[in-house]
């Protein structure tokens, strides 16, 4: 049974607020100085305005390649072990702009709170170690995945809607 475009939508908006609460981690693309893609992950933390927090050592190539062009894509995706179709997993990606987030500046305790909130006393640790970034990533275009032939562009940057994008 053929499922009508309110239901994929209603289904898409359900996963999409899944991705968003359950994933601690994203998966982190990056472009190094030589123009050559470089893929990582990261743990990362969401405020409310869906701002993402990545805090990160400057040891890892992906922060480099952060600091020098100020733009990344992210993907949250469905465990493997949870998908019912491997080659349709739930995701979301998106693409967009980094800045740092100063220690001495006012939205450092601001991104500090919602790091720690997500991730608890740990973070602790990490913030004593001054090889540590971090950037507060900002979504400028997101699709949504949601198994085959269910690809949704998400409206930004009130995250209002969704449209069904259909192939050619």
């Amino acid at each position: 049974m053929k499922k009508s475009l309110e239901e994929r939508e209603e289904q898409a908006r359900l996963t999409l607020k899944a991705l968003l609460r359950d994933y601690k981690t994203v998966s982190l693309a990056t472009v190094d100085a030589e123009g050559h893609p470089q893929v990582s992950y990261t743990p990362a933390a969401v405020d409310e305005a869906r701002n993402f927090y990545l805090f990160v050592s400057e040891l890892s190539e992906h922060t480099q390649n952060l600091h020098r062009s100020g733009q990344a894509s992210l993907m949250l995706i469905e465990d493997e072990s949870q998908s019912h179709q491997l080659f349709a997993r739930n995701r979301l990606t998106l693409n967009g702009e980094v800045v740092e987030v100063a220690r001495d500046a006012a939205e450092w305790e601001q991104a500090s709170a919602v790091y720690r909130e997500r991730f608890g006393k740990f973070f602790d640790q990490l913030a004593s170690l001054r090889d540590f970034h971090m950037f507060c990533f900002q979504p400028k275009s997101a699709r949504l995945v949601v198994g085959f032939g269910a690809a949704f562009e998400v409206g930004l940057p009130n995250w209002d809607s969704l449209t069904l994008l259909t192939g050619k």
